[in-house]
């Protein structure tokens, strides 16, 4: 099923696929060297990384498409 069907909330996609996509994005945030930089950036402030979190662009379906981090990141993420 593509949960990326369903109606938006607060521009964010609902379902599996959006959970996962917050969980990778918080497995991102977890491992910069500088998540303060991340926090600045409105990361992990919400659930919402396609309404509010900077770096982050989304398409109309709520789908990560480009991900910007101005922060280091560990070389298993590069």
């Amino acid at each position: 099923m593509d949960d990326f069907t369903t109606p938006l909330v607060n521009g964010n996609s609902t379902g599996v696929g959006a959970a996962l996509q917050f969980c990778t994005l918080m497995d991102v945030y977890r491992a910069t060297s500088n998540n303060s930089g991340l926090s600045d950036q409105g990361w992990a402030k919400d659930a919402s990384p396609c309404g509010s979190w900077d770096g982050i662009t989304c398409d109309t379906r709520g789908r990560v498409t480009e991900l910007y981090v101005n922060s280091s990141l560990p070389a298993l993420l590069r």
